[in-house]
């Protein structure tokens, strides 16, 4: 499994239970997948792009744990910009392909959130657990490669970290503001 962010350990440990599972945090080569040899490699929040040798190696049993409905809202802060963008909440269980969150898609749940209750820390982490889930629910077909694929037919969107940095410009922001109280203060000031 490779990740760089804390929130992916209770899904690991979920993995250890399935049978042997290596965290991995570094980037990964195919020097690296030769020693280890996985039957599957698991990105989530992982913060390097996985090159395409190691895409190729993998033959298809490399996959991406993603916050959003894609094609919708491709690289960084999924969950902000789907609210933004008002384009549709969810996750995707992905193909990982050259092109970042451009592989073929193998599982996508979409969600609701209601704007005036939910904030984007609880909204975040109700995305978080819901890929986890989809996951797990689908961790026999993962393992074996068993699932049909579909390709993203549209183009979709993509942002950059530093593109939400330029939209929130200095304005006050947090991540336990509703997401109507967030869209009453920043589409009143622009």
């Amino acid at each position: 499994m490779l990740t760089n962010n804390r929130n992916a350990l209770p899904l690991y440990e979920w993995l250890m239970t399935k049978g042997c599972c290596l965290l991995y945090s570094e980037y990964i080569t195919v020097d690296i997948l030769r020693n280890y040899k996985p039957k599957l490699v698991i990105s989530y929040n992982y913060s390097y792009m996985i090159s395409e040798d190691v895409i190729d190696y993998m033959c298809g049993q490399c996959i991406n744990l993603h916050i959003s409905m894609l094609p919708w809202n491709r690289g960084s802060d999924p969950n902000f910009w789907s609210f933004v963008d008002d384009t549709p909440k969810g996750v995707t269980i992905h193909r990982v392909a050259k092109g970042l969150d451009t592989g073929d898609i193998i599982y996508q749940r979409e969600l609701e959130f209601n704007e005036g209750t939910e904030t984007f820390a609880s909204s975040y982490q109700a995305l978080q657990q819901s890929v986890v889930e989809l996951l797990k629910q689908n961790w026999d077909e993962l393992l074996k490669g068993s699932y049909k694929t579909f390709t993203q037919e549209c183009k979709g969107t993509y942002h950059r970290r530093c593109d939400m940095k330029k939209w929130i410009n200095g304005r006050d922001f947090t991540w336990d503001m509703t997401i109507k109280d967030f869209k009453s203060i920043f589409y009143r000031t622009l």
